[in-house]
């Protein structure tokens, strides 16, 4: 297998895909995390039945039904926002919430109880750790700066992200304290790194995160034996937790080496996990190194079997790596899993295409104009340019 592309057409052709092909390579899909405002649910309901393979649409909607107190209209365009999308971070969060949902490929389990809440929240933490999987009103805050912490995280859910800093900025100073290393609300170093996240400072995030790593180290230290079990179970999963959030915030401040290396201790504490594979891709990818991105992607698939979408991301791997064959025989498989994937299309004509298998790269050309979501417009303009040109 090679990792450079095969000729020097072919560089320039994989440069340009590389911009095109952004929303296959698991990118988070712009908006995904805000609710739908100003649009109102007759409106969402139509632009889901437009774009009925919008996994995004359907997301909008169930946001909107949620809002409305139609839990179980909510509960399944959530559902079909994940079948067609199963890396939607969010609309996991919202299953989680309104606690109850259906098996579907594997992906999702049956239930109300908690263990089934928790896979949810699991799935949305593996695929985007900074995601809130609760209200804040869950946190312990000491009353004497309730009222400061509230204003500044309602200052941070109305995206007044510089303001909220500013305010735990300064809740952090005059509560820090040299002797007492856990004077400063964990809450505040939590939200005073999303917001950093949030304003472009991931460094800044990255020292609040590791203040609270450092505290977990600390827990059960003068606990008798029984308290001790318990912490100890405690402490391995909180340092788990936050091990996996700062691989994610040295991912996204650029330092590889390091995410690579959290990255690589997240897996090996725990072998179900796929998101530190899938994170790992598309690091790997970043820099072109092909043969290391196809390995984590088919570990992410060892993994998490079941999971359709990682299919389809080593199919688009592969076809940006030049592997041409290897990628229309996966991305075949990845539309079997999906067909709803209508993505899966546009990649696998560009590798029928480059087989020479006109007739058939026609044909997935064809599918996926007719049934693509209008929100992949470079794709659609870029599949409508080849479908043109072919002999």
């Amino acid at each position: 297998m090679t990792a450079e592309p095969i000729n020097a057409k072919l560089a320039v052709d994989v440069k340009h895909l590389s911009c095109l092909l952004l929303l296959l390579a698991g990118a988070p899909i712009p908006g995904a995390g805000q609710e739908a405002k100003h649009v109102s649910v007759p409106e969402l309901e139509a632009a889901a039945r437009r774009d009925s393979n919008d996994a995004l649409a359907h997301y909008e909607l169930g946001v909107a039904y949620a809002a409305d107190h139609q839990r179980d209209k909510a509960k399944e365009a959530f559902l079909t926002a994940v079948r067609i999308d199963p890396q939607l971070a969010p609309a996991y969060v919202a299953l989680g919430r309104l606690g109850s949902y259906e098996l579907w490929g594997g992906i999702l389990v049956a239930g109300k109880g908690r263990d089934s809440v928790t896979l949810m929240l699991r799935r949305a933490f593996q695929l985007d750790p900074l995601e809130e999987v609760s209200n804040t009103s869950g946190y312990y805050v000491p009353m004497v700066w309730k009222m400061t912490i509230d204003h500044a995280l309602k200052m941070y859910h109305q995206d007044k992200y510089k303001q909220s800093r500013d305010e735990f900025d300064a809740l952090i100073a005059k509560t820090e304290k040299p002797n007492d290393p856990e004077a400063i609300p964990g809450v505040a170093l939590w939200y005073h790194a999303l917001a950093s996240v949030r304003l472009g400072a991931p460094d800044m995030a990255i020292a609040d995160v590791s203040q609270l790593m450092d505290r977990v180290t600390r827990i059960g230290s003068d606990s008798t034996k029984r308290e001790n079990q318990i912490t100890q179970e405690y402490r391995r999963a909180l340092t788990g937790h936050y091990g996996y959030v700062l691989a994610y915030l040295h991912q996204l401040a650029g330092h590889s080496e390091e995410a690579i290396r959290r990255y690589q201790e997240a897996s090996e504490g725990d072998l179900s996990l796929y998101g530190p594979h899938l994170q790992m891709a598309r690091i790997y990818e970043g820099t072109g190194s092909w043969v290391q991105a196809i390995v984590e992607r088919r570990r992410a698939i060892d993994a998490s079997p079941d999971d359709p979408s990682l299919v389809f991301d080593l199919g688009v791997t592969l076809v940006k790596a030049g592997e041409f064959a290897e990628a229309d025989t996966v991305l075949g498989q990845a539309i079997a899993a999906n067909p709803r994937e209508t993505r899966s299309h546009y990649a696998l004509g560009i590798a029928k295409e480059r087989l020479g298998k006109v007739a058939e790269a026609r044909q997935e050309y064809a599918t996926f104009l007719a049934e693509a979501p209008r929100r992949f417009d470079q794709q659609l303009i870029d599949a409508s340019r080849r479908l043109a040109a072919l002999p």
